[in-house]
This record gives structure tokens, C-alpha cells and sequence, in this order.
């Protein structure tokens, strides 16, 4: 998958801020300065994960398509191989970790052959069964025990991008995911974070964050409408709180500020 070149800048930066953490992490005397560390890397970086146990960073990379890992100020090496499909340029996108050992790896997929594997160990891989390949898949996020959040989108011809974000539940011992979808209206999903009891969403093609509550989409029986277009609020609608929606805004070169988008305060 081909990022712009700001975006792998802005990843570089974050491998290093996550090894720069990982050296503070071991120190055992406060008196020790560590600066921040840069390794060179013969890759093509997508997605980042941070190990908890142990600070160790991992990175899914298309040149390889694979998983690289580095701890402790190491350079990276191999972990992971994820498998090709024919005939379709590498494509990996967001990973993360599941507990403390297993780690999930999602496949971009070009709208044919999205997935997400399964490695509870380096070079072990199993993909889950009962995805929508047909989904071009970008974030992933651990919602809760056996329960993940994807974010995708689909492209008909010339048609706008329709993107949203759904819910998988996991089971761990078949590799099945049951799938339902839980945000709507949404263009290009990029990346997706959960915090505390918190859903934050950004939307590349709208350039936006958009905020719903984590408890509200773990319970939702249909999917909440996110659409710009929505008149706000809605009551025949779920929809968004009506103080999620948020739209970034470029002040000036270089610099960005964060400006309420829609109605309402707070």
C-alpha cells in the first residue's frame, strides 16, 4: 500500500519516540540520561505496535511483507512473514496485540483479498476465517477480551468511498470472526484508537476525528450514522454523540489546530 511521504516521516518519528521510551523504560537509575535513538530502516513501514511486557516495537513492512520487531535499541530483523496474493502489489496495514503474546496483522487487500492473521509466535501465522474480503481494511483496535474494531472502506467504479468501521468477535481457539458493523458514513477510516471508554476514528478523503463511546459500540444493534451530510442531530437516527464529530483544519503550513465541527459544546 503506498503512503505519502509525510506519512512515513511521521512514522519514523513514532518508531523512534517507542524506542526512545523503550531505553527509558530499562533504565533503572534517574540519574541516567538516554537520548532518543534512530536506526536505519530498509523498509516500507504501515502500522506500528508496542509490546507492553517488554517495550518491544513492531512494525508491519510492504517491502518485505512482513512483520519486523526491534527491542532495546536494536535494528530490526524479521519476525513475521504474512502470505502474498498473486498478482497484488503488498499491502499490510495496522497490527496490534490481543494479550500479551499474540499479535493480529491486517491486510489492506485492494478491495479482493483484505484479511487479518493471527501470530502467537514469530513466524507462526493463521488467518481469521468469515472476513469480507472485498473490504479495504486500515485500522484495527482491540475493543475487549476477544472483540476488535476494524475500520475499511469499498469503491464501486467512480462512486465516492464509502468507509465505516466494524466489530469482530473472536474466538481464538477456531479463528472465526463473526462481523457486524457498528459506524457508517465515513469515507477513507485510516486509523482507529481505543482509550478508556473511547472510540476516536480519522477519516483521511473527510479530514476529520470522529468520537463515539467504546460502550455504546460494543451494544449497538445497528450501525451509527458518522455522514457529514447528516442533518444533526437526528432523532430517528443512532447516529454520533452529537459533540463526537470534529474536523482538522490546516492553519498554517506546518501547523494544525483541532476545531468543533456540527453543533453543540463540551
Amino acid at each position: 500500500m503506498q503512503w505519502s511521504y509525510r506519512f512515513r516521516n511521521r512514522l519514523n518519528q513514532l518508531i523512534a519516540v517507542a524506542l526512545a521510551a523503550t531505553a527509558l523504560a530499562a533504565c533503572v537509575s534517574p540519574s541516567v540520561d538516554v537520548a532518543p535513538q534512530r536506526l536505519v530502516l530498509n523498509a516500507r513501514p504501515n502500522g506500528i505496535a508496542v509490546r507492553a511486557t517488554d517495550g518491544t516495537v513492531f512494525i508491519t513492512d510492504d517491502l518485505s511483507n512482513s512483520v519486523l520487531s526491534a527491542s532495546e535499541g536494536q535494528a530490526f530483523a524479521h519476525y513475521v512473514s504474512i502470505p502474498t496474493v498473486a498478482g497484488q502489489a503488498n499491502s499490510l496495514s495496522q497490527l496490534t496485540f490481543i494479550n500479551a503474546n499474540t499479535l493480529l496483522i491486517e491486510r489492506f487487500g485492494y478491495g479482493s483479498a483484505s484479511a487479518i492473521f493471527d501470530s502467537p509466535a514469530p513466524d507462526k501465522v493463521q488467518a481469521l476465517l468469515g472476513l469480507d474480503p472485498s473490504r479495504h481494511r486500515l485500522g484495527l483496535a482491540l475493543a475487549a477480551p476477544g472483540k476488535l474494531l476494524s475500520s475499511w472502506f469499498v469503491k464501486q467504479g467512480k462512486q465516492a468511498l464509502e468507509g465505516g468501521v466494524s466489530l469482530l468477535s473472536y474466538d481464538a481457539s477456531t479463528h472465526q470472526v463473526v462481523e457486524h458493523d457498528v459506524l457508517k458514513g465515513l469515507s477513507k477510516p485510516v486509523g482507529i484508537v481505543v482509550a478508556d471508554d473511547t472510540v476516536f476514528v480519522s477519516d483521511q478523503t473527510q479530514n476529520r476525528v470522529v468520537r463515539v463511546s467504546l460502550q455504546a459500540v460494543l451494544h449497538t444493534t445497528q450501525a451509527r450514522y458518522c455522514g457529514r451530510t447528516n442533518p444533526w442531530p437526528r432523532s430517528d437516527d443512532p447516529g454520533c454523540s452529537r459533540h463526537a464529530l470534529y474536523e482538522m483544519r490546516y492553519a498554517q503550513p506546518m501547523r494544525h489546530r483541532i476545531e468543533r465541527y456540527g453543533h453543540g459544546a463540551g
